[in-house]
């Protein structure tokens, strides 16, 4: 009699191979990047049908969808944010900005295209706070409604930071103009510090 297998049964081939200078490695004919701390060294890889993932000390680093043409270029931004920080004018011609979700590079042309430093300090902000995409993306907007051509980088971090987990109840309809009001004062307060730093 076999006893039943304790977890998932997987099929993967497993690869070791070296972080070059871009923050990437080769798998086949194609390009995978990680994150920018590994660069110079050694990964180990789990090639799957569908996808790759990345360790280093045993711990994972990243996936990525797997790839089967010929000399291609698989790179996430938030892999890069690290060296970015150091050259925020790469940025904008950078292949991580153009392999970026469709969301994060409408926020980049919309509200940061003359910012990209104060946009590379909130991908790292969410990044380290596990904050999706998704919420930054209602924040800004949300910001932009409530203080239209005034979106800034200071203002965004305040709303992330301030803005609690997704399971807080929502407050009642009656003190949504209260809080509204609030929040907006809040907002004018901050432009105005902001633009007399005295």
């Amino acid at each position: 009699m076999l006893w039943k297998y304790p977890g998932p049964m997987e099929c993967y081939l497993v690869e070791c191979l070296k972080v070059d200078k871009y923050a990437t490695f080769s798998y086949g004919t194609n390009r995978y990047s990680v994150p920018d701390y590994l660069v110079g060294r050694m990964v180990e890889i789990k090639v799957y049908a569908n996808q790759l993932k990345a360790y280093y000390n045993n711990l994972p680093v990243c996936c990525q969808e797997r790839q089967y043409g010929m000399f291609q270029w698989q790179i996430d931004l938030e892999h890069y944010l690290r060296t970015l920080a150091y050259k925020p004018g790469a940025l904008h011609g950078s292949v991580a900005l153009q392999q970026a979700p469709v969301e994060i590079k409408r926020l980049y042309e919309q509200f940061f295209r003359s910012n990209a430093r104060g946009f590379i300090d909130i991908l790292q902000y969410c990044q380290n706070k596990n904050v999706p995409h998704q919420k930054l993306v209602k924040t800004i907007h949300e910001l932009n409604r409530l203080c239209p051509n005034d979106v800034s980088t200071d203002k965004v971090l305040a709303l992330l930071g301030n803005q609690s987990s997704e399971n807080v109840p929502v407050a009642p309809s009656e003190r949504k103009d209260e809080i509204e009001a609030c929040s907006r004062e809040q907002l004018m307060e901050i432009t105005l510090m902001a633009n007399n730093p005295n």
